[in-house]
């Protein structure tokens, strides 16, 4: 006889039970005895993770500390400012040099990169005629630019692209500087050359001000012009002839960027820059999608997007934070590497959750020895001028 417990007939109704009814009963004890022998360790297992988890995300907050508190120490900069720069708007040139941007009119051919306002600086009649045309199609943008380059500050407002630190607004500054050359160049075939140098010195100026922002592009933008306003210096020479006096003032009003420490500007700017990238894209995976009038964009349930980023953004704190720790380490040695004028860090050194750095580093490269040689175009602007200067 079997016992009550153990009697496959439904007591209630009599009938002997289905073979799903069986398997399901089954599963059912299956999972239970499972259940009873693995909460235990699964308990324990649990508690040593989220030990573990605490204590990493306690020393790699603690290593990140350090690293930041010494880097403020040395009174540099980890932040970088999104808001509207605290300059008065009848002192910051960048506000001008925005809507000289706003303004320029440039045809398809004369918006390619590539050789796009080649025909500024040629000496063939076509060329004189398409600066012509450029110039008629720019004279807002050109007053602009001059007035910009009267003032005494320039602070561009930092953007955000895809969350990321964005220097797309100083793209336009080299195409104003080429009108600006062009508009020198003819006024110097006028044999204006008060007008043409006045010109040569908006560039000198134009230069200093994109060399305040502290990034590689804005390095390698305030180099081009300051290269340029050389170029065009040395063909407003050639065309008109110049007086002692003038050539006095030229080389008094000379760029006075310190090439030497640009490096080390650029990469700290650049530090700061990965920093917030990094910080944002990792603030992105905890942020609940956003709400628009149909409702919010998502095609998953709404639940997952509220409990489930929290809760991975809590798991990546300490791996978040140890992936900082690594950049900032990388980017301190080739800081260090440009205040010594070292060789820097090989790519392969770069992080490998940041491919992109490995990209980097031969524009680091060319970027350093393009900075080193616009101390000898530099000098060879003073002797040029010296020379001029002293001739009767």
């Amino acid at each position: 006889m079997l016992s009550q417990s153990h009697n496959p007939i439904n007591a209630k109704s009599g009938a002997f039970p289905t073979f799903r009814r069986l398997l399901r009963v089954t599963r059912i004890e299956f999972w239970r005895a499972v259940w009873k022998r693995a909460r235990r360790p699964l308990a324990w297992v649990f508690g040593v993770s989220l030990a573990a988890h605490i204590a990493l995300n306690i020393w790699a907050s603690a290593l990140l500390n350090r690293e930041t508190a010494a880097i403020q120490a040395r009174s540099e900069s980890l932040s970088v400012g999104v808001a509207r720069p605290s300059i008065a708007a009848n002192r910051n040139a960048a506000l001008l040099y925005e809507r000289a941007g706003v303004v320029l009119k440039l045809t398809p051919q004369e918006n390619e990169i590539e050789n796009g306002l080649s025909f500024v600086s040629a000496r063939t009649p076509q060329s004189a005629v398409l600066r012509r045309k450029l110039l008629d199609r720019n004279r807002e943008a050109v007053a602009l630019t001059r007035r910009a380059s009267t003032l005494p500050d320039c602070r561009f407002e930092v953007r955000l692209e895809n969350g990321a630190p964005s220097s797309s607004h100083l793209f336009p500054m080299h195409s104003l500087a080429l009108v600006l050359s062009a508009h020198a160049i003819e006024k110097a075939n006028e044999r204006q050359a008060d007008a043409a140098l006045s010109d040569v010195v908006a560039l000198f100026r134009m230069s200093e001000h994109i060399a305040r922002e502290k990034n590689m592009m804005a390095g390698l933008i305030a180099a081009s012009l300051e290269r340029l306003s050389y170029s065009t210096l040395r063909r407003v020479i050639e065309t008109t002839p110049i007086s002692p006096q003038q050539a006095r003032a030229i080389e008094a009003r000379l760029p006075t960027t310190d090439w030497k420490a640009m490096p080390v500007r650029c990469l700290q700017g650049e530090r700061a820059l990965g920093l917030a990238y990094l910080v944002e894209t990792q603030r992105e995976v905890a942020s609940p999608p956003a709400w628009t009038p149909n409702g919010y964009k998502t095609a998953v349930p709404l639940w997952r997007h509220i409990v489930a980023p929290p809760l991975v953004a809590a798991l990546r704190a300490p791996v978040s934070k140890l992936e900082n720790v690594h950049f900032i380490r990388y980017y301190n040695g080739m800081i260090k590497t440009a205040q010594t004028q070292s060789a820097p860090p090989s790519p392969d050194a770069a992080p490998w959750y940041l491919p992109w750095m490995r990209d980097y580093y031969p524009v680091f490269d060319c970027a350093q020895r393009g900075f080193k040689a616009m101390l000898a175009d530099r000098a060879m602007a003073h002797s040029t001028l010296e020379v001029y200067s002293h001739r009767a």
